[in-house]
């Protein structure tokens, strides 16, 4: 019986712990990673260097520890970040994930706050969802480049559940497209626009699938 007992406790501890992992961001944890972890950044001007990071998602900006604080390092230094066994790299002054790549380009995901579905869930705790919704937003816009580590984590599981939007980008030849059916079309030349449609016709191409937006690559490049 004791044992039974002690069984239920432990399972009860491990759903208590999943469920506390499985949070993710929240309104006062606007980061990509749980934790602050090890980085190698690697700079435009050459050279790496290695930080205690984390990827801030209201501006996909780079954070890093220093001493007891949290800091913002400059985006126009940095090339590709090495985080969490993934890749990040500069584009368009965003740090994007790189998810698929070949030879000719790669597919970049950019992850970000989705402001619109945290407004709706306002009046979720009991208040006014204008003053929740404010609240919220607050709590990411107004996070500073300099602020007490300690003082983030201690606060991390106050806020709300951050919804989050993923949009994807091609990058090929130095050049960046929108990875969805009809603005990648007008990025194309007249002369390639036919052969894109026959392409996503042919090829059955699945807009939120990297895997399969790595394809289009081919009519890019």
């Amino acid at each position: 019986m004791a044992t039974r007992r002690l069984f239920l406790i432990l399972l009860s501890c491990l759903f208590s712990i999943c469920a506390l992992q499985a949070k993710g961001p929240t309104t006062t944890w606007p980061y990509i990673f749980e934790n602050f972890a090890p980085a190698t950044i690697y700079l435009t001007s050459g050279g790496k260097i290695e930080y205690t990071a984390n990827i801030h998602l209201a501006h996909s900006y780079l954070h890093y520890i220093d001493g007891e604080n949290i800091k913002e390092a400059k985006l126009k230094d940095i090339l590709i970040v090495e985080i969490g066994g993934k890749r990040f790299m500069n584009v368009n002054n965003s740090l994007m994930e790189i998810v698929q790549q070949t030879d000719e380009g790669f597919v970049a995901m950019l992850q970000e706050p989705d402001y619109t579905k945290l407004n709706e869930t306002g009046g979720a705790y009991g208040g006014s969802s204008n003053t929740l919704s404010t609240r919220a937003l607050t709590s990411i816009e107004g996070f500073g480049s300099v602020t007490n580590h300690m003082m983030q984590m201690a606060n991390k599981e106050n806020g709300k559940i951050l919804p989050l939007k993923k949009s994807y980008y091609l990058v090929a030849n130095g050049r960046v497209y929108p990875a969805n059916k009809s603005s990648l079309k007008d990025f194309l030349p007249l002369d390639r626009q036919e052969k894109y449609k026959a392409f996503i016709k042919k090829n059955k191409i699945k807009w939120g699938d990297p895997a399969d937006l790595i394809k289009l690559i081919e009519i890019i490049r």
